[in-house]
């Protein structure tokens, strides 16, 4: 019996890398153009990312804990109020946030939880019980969700630190049993940070690569801070 063409069509675009994906299913000339849109275009990318056998087997073998950042979603998201307004103005950036924050959930942060927890969770059991449960990731039926937060204008550093309390008390996040404080104002940059530690003493060091001569690039050191 011959196939359907939509049946075929499935076939084919099942081994396409995530771009030619893309293009095979939407106008790329349109925002967002080749970036992501959708969940499924989401799962392509998780698929292409980790189908590699040796990441399988890094992964099943070394202990991994997913955190959802900017780079789920865009560079450098939420960098700024005006960014965030330009976002929100636009008709496809709720898709795409949507379908960050669900397909986080299905291929990292259930990789977070223990045995038992993964039997107590009720949303797991509606997802495996559901026949579409993409629509149901998306909806979130009610139930208390990952949402992005609105972001407000405040001249208070305290309303943002109490707002993030707020949203870690919500979800189960315990008390810290370390405080801290911010001593300079925040810096949106790709950088890496090194502690040493000797004896009860503790150096923080944050450093980021920067353009150099002809030999490539060189380390900067962003902030250095004794913290013992």
């Amino acid at each position: 019996m011959p196939r359907s063409r939509s049946a075929t069509r499935s076939t084919s675009t099942r081994t396409l890398p995530p771009r030619a994906f893309i293009r095979s299913r939407r106008d790329t000339s349109r925002p967002p153009g080749g970036e992501l849109l959708d969940f499924e275009e989401y799962t392509r990318l998780y698929r292409e990312s980790w189908r590699d056998p040796v990441i399988r087997w890094l992964f099943s073998t070394v202990g991994v804990v997913m955190l959802f950042d900017d780079h789920d979603v865009h560079d450098d998201w939420n960098t700024s109020i005006a960014w965030l307004e330009a976002m929100r103005a636009t008709d496809w950036w709720e898709t795409r946030i949507e379908s960050a924050l669900a397909s986080y959930w299905v291929y990292q942060h259930l990789g977070n939880l223990a045995p038992d927890e993964l039997e107590a969770n009720d949303l797991l059991a509606e997802v495996r019980r559901a026949r579409d449960a993409k629509q149901l990731l998306l909806a979130g039926r009610g139930r208390r969700t990952i949402r992005a937060p609105s972001t407000r204008r405040s001249a208070r550093p305290s309303a943002t630190r109490s707002t993030g309390t707020r949203l870690a008390r919500a979800v189960g996040v315990p008390e810290p049993k370390v405080r801290w404080r911010l001593v300079q104002p925040p810096t949106y940059d790709n950088q890496f940070a090194t502690l040493e530690l000797d004896g009860r003493s503790a150096l923080l060091r944050i450093e980021r690569t920067v353009s150099g001569d002809s030999t490539g690039r060189r380390i900067e050191t962003s902030l250095e801070r004794q913290l013992a």
